[in-house]
């Protein structure tokens, strides 16, 4: 076989894939919808009724291509739903994208004695006094997270990757069944990198919570990873660490083959537990950010600054110092 059937053949097979994949998804959103329709028929308020109406009405809709005749276009619907398995890959391959791309404009500016560490930050989260998820979101990020990182700033930090997971808990008591954590890759200096224990458990404390601060995780990531030549150590694998940061927040605490885990929402089978989820989430986390970049790994920040030095050039004034009056015809 020639060269040229064979990679007809190849292409074939992986559009083939592609269609597959995208049934697949089709499939999960339509399960989604299901699950809404049921939700509907079991509630009587009539707002929580309209509002699961649209979000069914919305993602049907989804990934569908229209055409705008006005501006002769051909446009894609987005429902932009929690759910959405569609949105969920979009948004999650978005996330990667600018993470890989925070980690290549960082490559040559890890510094000598500088550290770069994969962190986890847990709290005792069930002492977490709220009633909703986004009542235990705004109390991590006032309480906990933002003063946290306000101190880490104060260190020579170079910067830093930050983001928030949402893992749900199905349990009988009344406590909080949001086991609200973070995840951040920092450049700090090495002889600082204990401090941040430090730091997290006074943060902790003031907030009358546990916590705990751990360096390195799962897959082989180290606690940390020393320069290499003023750039980023080799061992420093930037795609897994991108792929477990741009992981979707939202979760769901589930028994997988024998093992505890936390299972993100795209991948959840069990229809009681993508109901309970969409039940505890209903008309709450819009307009949930849960990525922030500093220093070095900012990629906003390079652009801002390439954005200033192009406005200084084309708004430069020229002096002119010798001037002769000519009549200009």
């Amino acid at each position: 076989m020639s060269i040229g059937k064979l990679l007809i053949f190849f292409l074939f097979c992986v559009k083939e894939m592609k269609k597959e994949k995208e049934q697949e998804l089709k499939e999960k959103n339509k399960e989604f919808r299901n699950i809404l329709k049921e939700i509907i028929a079991e509630k009587k308020d009539s707002d929580l009724k309209n509002r699961l109406l649209k979000r069914v009405l919305r993602n049907e809709k989804c990934n569908i291509v229209s055409h705008n005749s006005k501006l002769n276009i051909d446009f894609r619907h987005n429902c932009n739903d929690n759910f959405c398995q569609f949105c969920l890959k979009k948004k999650r391959q978005k996330r990667y994208r600018k993470i890989t791309k925070s980690f290549e404009i960082s490559r040559k500016k890890i510094e000598k004695d500088f550290v770069e560490s994969f962190v986890t930050l847990n709290i005792d989260y069930t002492k977490i006094e709220a009633e909703s998820v986004d009542e235990v979101v705004k109390f991590y990020k006032e309480k906990i997270l933002n003063k946290f990182l306000r101190k880490v700033k104060k260190l020579d930090t170079k910067g830093y990757i930050c983001n928030i997971e949402l893992p749900f808990v199905p349990t009988n008591s009344n406590s909080n069944n949001w086991q609200i954590h973070s995840h951040l890759v920092i450049c700090v200096k090495r002889k600082q990198l204990t401090e941040l224990q430090n730091i997290f458990k006074k943060v902790c404390e003031n907030a009358d919570l546990k916590g705990n601060l751990h360096f390195g995780g799962k897959k082989k990531i180290k606690m940390y990873y020393e320069s290499e030549n003023n750039r980023r150590n080799k061992d420093f694998n930037e795609n897994r660490i991108a792929n477990y940061l741009a992981k979707s927040y939202l979760q769901f605490r589930t028994r997988v083959q024998n093992e505890i885990k936390n299972e993100v929402v795209e991948k959840i089978t069990k229809k009681e537990e993508i109901k309970k989820l969409i039940e505890a989430t209903e008309d709450k986390l819009k307009n949930f950010q849960n990525i922030k970049y500093f220093g070095i790994y900012d990629i906003n920040k390079e652009k801002r600054k390439k954005e200033k030095e192009r406005k200084e050039e084309k708004s430069r004034v020229f002096l002119v110092t010798e001037y002769e009056n000519k009549n200009i015809k």
